[in-house]
């Protein structure tokens, strides 16, 4: 069985779901380390199946209580920023060993010039946008600021960068109001989210500046909008979830059943409305009877965890079984 994970995981022609699989497998054999190396360093392969190289290479030599730091220093990419990542928060004198061995250092400056250059792998900006966050200067700042309103750059990276502003304002207890007045897009949306959560006083001092409410009614026309950004779409459908009334429901099974519209936001307004219906101790069985697809499974995965009285009058009612709707997947 280890072998054949092994075997798994160094199959190029695999999906990439088939081996993130095996490489999160918590073997530590030297076999499977070297697998894990192997990928992780291979800078033609997939870069989120990289990641997770390297994330399990990091756990595997922290729960083991032993690394190879000539592996370590010979990573590359964003296997080895998630494992420097790990070590110096977790082994951190494993990390000066690594400095002392001529490592380059994880500083803010090596975060911010990476996170503003455009042609670097996205998902190290992403990580790189995530771990400013531990810093707090007006340069870490400014350049999350910089990359969360720049709409020609990746959403993703986008919506990173307004996470770690966020989350920055609220350790340090200190906002910047013409920051959050002038963001833009996806960015704007989960900082509101978070100040709206963690700082309503900020929030008010947000809007009595002229900042636009966040809103059901905005959230559904946001989800409506097939021409705007779909990330901002699927964060839409995700915030809907902490309201109840019937029109929120219908505008999320609308477009949960829209089979032309995205996956992701279809799973998103599945997983929502289902989570509203537990909430509220409330559900609908005609609509989840009537919901497709991807969709549906996620909101059978959630009831059947959270409420199997549902599940089994689901089934009652002639709902087909969650594990035949996975086998169409």
């Amino acid at each position: 069985m280890h072998n054949k994970f092994i075997d798994l995981l160094l199959d190029k022609t695999a999906s990439v779901g088939a081996r993130i699989g095996p490489a999160l497998r918590r073997y530590d054999s030297s076999d499977f380390k070297d697998a894990l190396f192997r990928v992780a360093n291979d800078l033609t392969d997939n870069k989120l199946i990289r990641r997770a190289c390297g994330e399990s290479l990091a756990d595997i030599w922290i729960r083991t209580n032993h690394f190879d730091l000539d592996s370590l220093l010979n990573l590359q990419g964003i296997a080895k920023l998630v494992v420097l990542d790990k070590i110096m928060m977790k082994k951190p004198t494993w990390y000066k060993k690594f400095l002392k061995s001529g490592g380059e250092e994880l500083t803010p400056k090596k975060f911010i010039d990476l996170l503003l250059d455009k042609t670097a792998c996205e998902l190290e900006r992403e990580y790189a946008a995530t771990l400013l966050v531990r810093y707090d200067s007006s340069e870490v700042k400014d350049a999350l600021f910089r990359v969360a309103n720049d709409l020609t750059d990746n959403k993703l990276i986008r919506r990173a960068c307004g996470e770690s502003l966020a989350d920055i304002w609220i350790r340090t207890n200190h906002f910047d109001l013409d920051s959050l007045l002038n963001l833009q897009g996806i960015a704007k949306l989960v900082v509101l989210d978070k100040i709206m959560m963690k700082k309503p006083t900020w929030y008010k001092k947000f809007l009595k500046s002229g900042g636009e409410e966040l809103t059901p009614k905005k959230f559904i026309d946001l989800l409506l909008d097939k021409t705007a950004c779909e990330l901002e779409r699927e964060y839409a459908a995700t915030l809907l979830v902490r309201y109840d009334s019937s029109e929120v429901k219908d505008a999320l099974f609308r477009f949960a059943n829209d089979l032309t519209d995205s996956e992701d936001i279809r799973f998103t307004c599945g997983e929502s409305l289902a989570d509203i219906w537990i909430r509220t101790n409330q559900v609908d069985l005609d609509s989840l009877l009537k919901l497709q697809d991807i969709a549906k499974v996620r909101a059978l995965e959630i009831i059947i965890i959270e409420k199997e009285t549902w599940y089994i009058e689901y089934l009652k009612r002639g709902g087909e079984e969650l594990n035949n709707l996975l086998n169409d997947f």
